[in-house]
């Protein structure tokens, strides 16, 4: 089933962002993809991009304003300092969700 609303994905640019919204896209999903980085791939059918940081909490407002579904994929994923993941795993996660 093809969502009627948008869905946002963070952390568009990481593996599982790239490849999960070529396959949703593929699909038929209407997709606002985002993440702190540039999207290393063509943008997918369906698709905008907006560079966002999780700790912009109107940022990921304003992205978020409008979909049906998030699906948060940002974040830090390797092992770092709690400084370093701080922001965007715990900030970024409260503003997601």
């Amino acid at each position: 089933m093809i969502p009627q609303k948008p869905v946002l994905l963070t952390g568009a640019s990481g593996t599982i962002g790239r490849l999960l919204s070529a396959r949703l896209a593929a699909l038929g999903w209407t997709l606002r993809l985002t993440d702190v980085v540039p999207l290393p791939i063509p943008l997918p059918p369906n698709a905008s991009f907006a560079i966002a940081d999780l700790e912009d909490q109107q940022a990921v407002n304003d992205l978020a304003e409008g979909c049906g579904l998030i699906l948060h994929f940002g974040g830090i994923s390797t092992e770092q300092s709690f400084e370093t993941v701080l922001g965007p795993n715990l900030r970024g996660g409260f503003y997601i969700y």
